[in-house]
């Protein structure tokens, strides 16, 4: 079964089993994400929900979100990395390196799916004051632009390759939440939370693949991929229904 109708069906069964319908609260939640640091270039992002309130006592509640997450990504030059392959050409190792404002390897990365949160949440403080901990399981897919165009410096100047790939990566992670929220009125509230973001990032590296001779080198891309995991800080406001 698709992702698209397995998490609507698990948000409705579990708000469905635990209280009668007169008793959920139905919001829509819209926030704005920034990285304390940027990983790859990406740091900020957006955030969308729909959420279900279910008591779980006369104070505290549990909230179960279906929502939307998309990380923007910094468009940015990385550098070729350094290289030394063996050559025929007088008995010397060849040392291959790109050719500087000849060469580039850009890359711009972005983040984004589908999430399942749910937290736990009780009064805190002061009135209309509340803290909230869970889990999201999130499901998102990293995509790459990738363009690059290597020209070697002398003496090995016919090493070179190029290319524009979008290569796409996806995973399945869990990340913890830890928040604080204030409600002002019956149809609107604020939230302040910390999130340990966590998503499988595709990665490009260019790879020498030597030939007969580096001079016959050619440079071609490697898709891979790598566990992210940064702190974010996830600024929402609250639309009750």
């Amino acid at each position: 079964m698709k992702m698209s109708k397995v998490l609507p069906l698990l948000l409705a069964v579990i708000a469905g089993s635990s209280a009668g319908a007169g008793d959920l609260d139905y919001s829509m939640k819209l926030r704005g994400i920034a990285g304390t640091t940027s990983k790859d270039g990406v740091r900020n992002g957006l955030g969308l929900g729909f959420n279900v309130g279910i008591p779980f006592s006369k104070e505290s509640k549990i909230d179960v979100e279906l929502g939307y997450r998309y990380l923007t990504g910094d468009g940015r030059n990385v550098g070729f990395p350094a290289n030394s392959l063996g050559s025929t050409l007088a008995n010397q190792d060849l040392p291959l390196s790109a050719q500087p404002g000849a060469s580039t390897n850009f890359q711009k990365t972005n983040v984004q799916g589908f999430t399942l949160r749910g937290t736990y949440s009780q009064p805190f403080f002061m009135d209309n004051l509340s803290w909230h901990a869970g889990l999201s399981v999130n499901f998102l897919k990293s995509r790459m632009d990738a363009i690059g165009d290597f020209r070697a410096s002398a003496p090995a100047q016919q090493a070179a390759g190029s290319w524009a790939i979008t290569p796409e990566e996806r995973g399945t992670t869990v990340s913890p939440v830890l928040g604080l929220g204030y409600t002002f009125s019956e149809s609107g509230a604020v939230e302040l939370n910390l999130v340990l973001d966590t998503y499988k990032q595709v990665t490009v590296t260019p790879a020498f693949n030597a030939a007969a001779t580096p001079l016959n080198t050619r440079v071609t891309p490697s898709i891979g991929s790598k566990n992210i995991s940064t702190l974010k800080i996830e600024l929402g406001y609250t639309f009750r229904f």
